[in-house]
């Protein structure tokens, strides 16, 4: 639920934001596209075809309409154009749909660097709290991850046991992507808050450890709220918020 609260609301304020803005996204431009391409087909059909012997009359005269075969020479160069035109179209749309895509905001998802309790029992960050909003975010945001002393971030151990039957679960520890992001951290004081929309404190008990103390995060979640921005935090995660 958390996730789906955070998707709906960057996009809440977004629209806000920019309710006097027309914005030309994947589906608008391929509506646009279509109709483009029905038009010129539309007119190659109704005027440029049929009227082939006539401009060939008008421009080269009478005799050159003996020759059949120029008439369907003729007929087979405007269904080349026409092709030509729809391959450019087409290339078109694929690339502004990749700039979209590239220019895909971020989230920031923190993790705990703190990995044993003091009885000596393993601990970090608990899989499913960051595996389940992951999974459904990551198809509409560019998930980075931070902690406070970068690098490799503990998972829980006992989590992974706990939750290996999780669908979610199981596709998050199989996403190199993912995987990637947790075992390279950003450190904390590397972060510029500007390059997000979204802050997420992935929960476990180790946030209760360093994260609670941690005045880099801290600052970092005030910097957040006082932008405006969204700032979460998934069962232990509120520790980090002071």
């Amino acid at each position: 639920m958390l996730s789906y609260f955070i998707f709906f609301r960057i996009h809440q304020k977004e629209e806000r934001r920019d309710e006097r803005t027309v914005k030309l996204n994947a589906s608008t431009l391929f509506n646009y596209l279509v109709r483009l391409i029905i038009l010129i087909s539309l007119l190659l059909i109704t005027f440029i075809i049929p009227y082939s012997s006539t401009i060939i009359n008008l421009f080269f005269g009478t005799n050159l309409l003996k020759n059949y075969n120029l008439i369907l020479y003729v007929h087979l160069y405007l269904i080349k154009m026409l092709l030509n035109g729809i391959n450019g179209i087409t290339e078109t749309f694929i690339q502004s749909v990749m700039s979209i895509q590239q220019t895909t905001q971020k989230i920031l998802f923190v993790l705990t660097s703190h990995d044993i309790f003091p009885n000596g029992h393993p601990t970090g960050w608990c899989l499913p709290e960051a595996a389940h909003p992951y999974c459904v975010l990551e198809n509409h945001f560019t998930i980075e991850w931070a902690s406070p002393k970068g690098g490799h971030a503990p998972l829980d151990p006992s989590s992974v046991e706990n939750f290996k039957d999780d669908v979610e679960c199981k596709q998050f520890l199989s996403d190199n992507k993912a995987k990637q992001g947790y075992e390279n951290t950003k450190k904390l004081t590397d972060i510029n808050v500007n390059d997000y929309v979204a802050l997420v404190y992935v929960g476990g008990h180790g946030p209760c450890f360093d994260l609670s103390e941690d005045k880099t995060s801290i600052k970092l979640a005030e910097e957040f709220w006082k932008q405006g921005k969204l700032v979460s935090a998934v069962c232990h995660g509120p520790a980090a918020l002071g």
